[in-house]
């Protein structure tokens, strides 16, 4: 689950600094698809690491 969750986050941040055409990038995807994670949807899904009923990573949708 860890190890899961950080390669998630390596997935989406770069410590090295801001990538801004990145981000330029998922901001015109997001305009173009509406499509995104609910931040509750994250919350519950992290809250449920670990525990006998994880939950999936939950999938983007329209908004």
């Amino acid at each position: 689950m860890l190890a899961e969750a950080v390669a998630l986050l390596d997935s989406v941040v770069d410590i090295a600094g801001p990538d801004i055409g990145e981000n330029r990038r998922r901001l015109d995807d997001f305009k173009k698809t509406r499509a995104t994670v609910p931040l509750d949807d994250v919350k519950n899904w992290v809250a449920s690491w670990g525990s006998a009923n994880e939950l999936p990573r939950p999938a983007a949708r329209r908004i």
